[in-house]
């Protein structure tokens, strides 16, 4: 039995929906908003055409033949699917690790596949069942999504995790930057702070000044690319809740830990800020390329109109040949055939009033 899609409908109007308006304003200029929104489509397609519909990225030549389809490069690629996949848009869903589909796919294709069985079905009990055989229940455009599948159960639950996540992520970021404030810049209460955390989550009612408080306040120093106090703060707190996770409870592991998390955060932030300074290369070079572009524009517009003018107020100096290709060639709006028959002329008429003057 197929376990894919060779065709799926959508509406007309798609491209109104909130979620494309989202997409393609994510982008710096509409023609690159409309050319991504046509990328999606073209995901969409290669999500049907997959094993049940569900297209496996966690390999990199499966993302290398998906991003050379869709013109984009690796890195590309994987921003535009964190992109689609994000809650302010939400075409794709990410249902397992670098496993992503679509909900409207999925819809189509949980109806399909009931459809398929049926007739499977059908067709392995012809002449041992006595039955009538009623309609088709898959009819194509009057199609009823069925409620429930497998798929659709976790697309539903992905959706209310990624509310409820935001929901608290903001929430708890809100609560932590307002406890960060009240600390900020008084050494005595960020001792207590920590003081607390060894309490609480290290059940060290009695933390050593030196040994276990001191180093931990340490790294709430900026310490460089996207390490400053407030992130560090974070990052503290979730080390010693990892802390709690975990065999071991002793400062020397915790500040492992923290440092771990420093580490990965740092890299990120290169990473980033690299990702960045090559894209706004890009735009610089792109921008260089476009006034370039648009100087050489200007030029030749003057060019023209200077040719032009000394046709007209020189015209005697033409043959009816050299009128004729020169207002082809001006209609053209070509600089160069312009030049070809007008800047003899020019020469010549320079030579005249040289020789008048002398």
């Amino acid at each position: 039995m197929k376990t894919n899609l060779a065709y799926y409908s959508r509406r007309t109007d798609s491209h109104r929906h909130p979620k494309f308006l989202a997409l393609r304003t994510s982008f710096k200029n509409n023609e690159q908003g409309w050319a991504m929104e046509a990328r999606f489509w073209a995901l969409n397609d290669f999500i049907a055409e997959a094993h049940d519909c569900r297209l496996d990225l966690s390999l990199k030549r499966n993302k290398a033949v998906i991003a050379n389809e869709l013109n984009l490069s690796l890195l590309e690629l994987q921003e535009f699917i964190e992109l689609l996949s994000s809650p302010e848009i939400e075409l794709i869903y990410e249902i397992e690790p670098d496993i992503f589909t679509t909900q409207k796919v999925q819809e189509t294709y949980e109806e399909v596949k009931t459809s398929r069985e049926k007739e499977r079905a059908k067709k392995a009990n012809k002449g041992k069942t006595n039955f009538t055989e009623g309609k088709n229940d898959f009819t194509e455009g009057k199609e009823e999504i069925p409620q429930g599948t497998e798929q659709q159960i976790k697309i539903k639950e992905i959706k209310e995790n990624k509310t409820k996540e935001n929901n608290n992520k903001e929430k708890r970021e809100s609560r932590d930057d307002d406890n960060f404030s009240l600390i900020k810049g008084d050494p005595e209460k960020i001792k207590a702070w920590v003081a607390d955390l060894f309490a609480i989550h290290a059940k060290n009612e009695s933390p050593n000044l030196k040994a276990d408080i001191d180093p931990i306040i340490g790294h709430l120093k900026d310490a460089g690319e996207g390490l400053t106090p407030e992130i560090c703060y974070h990052l503290i707190e979730e080390s010693f809740i990892a802390l709690a996770q975990s065999p071991r409870d002793d400062t020397g592991y915790l500040l492992g830990i923290i440092v771990n998390k420093k580490k990965s955060v740092y890299e990120e932030a290169l990473k980033n800020k690299k990702n960045r300074e090559i894209k706004q290369a890009a735009q610089d070079r792109k921008t260089e390329t476009e006034s370039e572009a648009e100087h050489i524009k200007t030029y030749n517009a003057q060019k023209l109109e200077e040719y032009y003018v000394f046709f007209d107020n020189n015209s005697d100096m033409f043959s009816a040949k050299e009128k004729v290709e020169f207002s082809q060639a001006y209609k053209k709006k070509s600089v160069q055939l312009c030049g070809l028959i007008i800047e003899p002329k020019m020469e010549e008429s320079k030579e005249e009033i040289k020789n008048y003057d002398e």
